[in-house]
């Protein structure tokens, strides 16, 4: 039977007996040993360390960072254009610059094609693509760092790599990458994994039995005969 307020250790058998070596039995751990990280008294969870701000701040930034830098490409590659004023009618007309959309994003910049062609579009679409696999790997990282995985030591690794595809959007979504190096170093310092490891603890905690009950008794009780 489980007991989650009280914690026993059985004793020892005796050495002396038949000269037998003692057996040791089990014993509850202490519950100072099996936390590796303070726990919050308002929380009820272990407190969160200097680096674990650090990764998930920054895992949040690089997020913000890949989005705006992919509206701006948006903006340059489909809206930028010249109002023009056409005196005959008396009315402004819009123009489009179809010759900004090479300079939106260094992979724009790489194809030769046609406003409103099947190739501008495709290569839309491998633009929105990439800003996803950034911006959802630094996502996932920031979120559950915070929550204490230890998983996402290796998370932050994908998002770093995934983050050199930044390249080939513009200048602004390359500070991505030091984002999420930022992220990915703190995560592996050795506070981090004391808090993972204190967070390991408060999910998988040891099981604590409760005391042996010596004085059993059988049939009705006392004030039922």
């Amino acid at each position: 039977m489980s007991q989650t307020e009280t914690e026993v250790t059985q004793p020892a058998a005796d050495s002396g007996q038949s000269g037998l070596a003692a057996i040791a039995t089990w014993s509850a751990p202490e519950p100072a040993r099996a936390q590796a990280s303070p726990i919050s008294a308002r929380t009820g969870e272990p407190t969160r360390v200097w680096t674990i701000w650090v990764a998930a701040v920054a895992s949040y930034l690089a997020v913000a960072v890949i989005g705006v830098a992919t509206v701006m490409i948006y903006w340059n590659a489909a809206v930028i254009g010249s109002l023009t004023f056409d005196q005959a009618s008396g009315e402004w007309t819009y123009e489009f610059d179809g010759g900004r959309f090479a300079q939106a994003a260094w992979l724009m910049g790489q194809f030769e094609t046609e406003p409103g062609s099947l190739g501008r579009v495709l290569l839309a679409v491998a633009v929105t693509v990439i800003a996803l696999l950034i911006g959802i790997s630094a996502a996932i990282t920031g979120y559950y760092v915070y929550d204490g995985r230890a998983w996402t030591r290796w998370s932050a690794l994908i998002a770093l790599g995934l983050s050199g595809l930044s390249l080939m959007l513009n200048p602004l979504a390359a500070a991505a990458i030091g984002l999420t190096a930022l992220a990915a170093g703190a995560v592996w310092l050795p506070p981090s994994s004391r808090y993972f490891a204190a967070w390991r603890a408060v999910r998988h905690h040891e099981p604590v039995f409760s005391p042996p009950h010596d004085d059993v008794r059988y049939g009705p009780l006392p004030r039922f005969r």
